[in-house]
């Protein structure tokens, strides 16, 4: 729906909709900051604190998938984040639950 005009400047016409095949998506914000919708495998590596060589053990085990976009490998934040939830919790950890009950 177009707006109204002022004295200023023209009749604005809203951008079109996204052309998109269902549910568009987003980067979320957290603490005003854009989390990235994937990364690529340098960052992915220290986003989760283990090395390059690690992450490449990983994909190729099948325990973090990953995507090829051009040349780049690139690995989505959602299956990161699905990576560490599945990880077991520390010793130390474990022990402060423990505490806690």
């Amino acid at each position: 729906m177009p707006r109204a005009p002022n004295r200023n400047s023209p009749l604005v016409e809203p951008p079109p909709p996204p052309k998109t095949r269902g549910e568009r998506i987003v980067p979320r914000e957290r603490g005003g900051h854009i989390v990235p919708l994937a990364y690529r495998i340098e960052d992915a590596a220290a986003a989760i604190g283990i090395s390059r060589s690690t992450l490449f053990e990983y994909i190729k085990d099948g325990r973090i998938p990953s995507r090829k976009i051009g040349a780049s490998t690139v690995i989505r934040h959602q299956d990161l984040e699905a990576f560490l939830d599945a990880a077991p919790f520390s010793a130390a950890t474990k022990d402060a639950q423990r505490s806690m009950r």
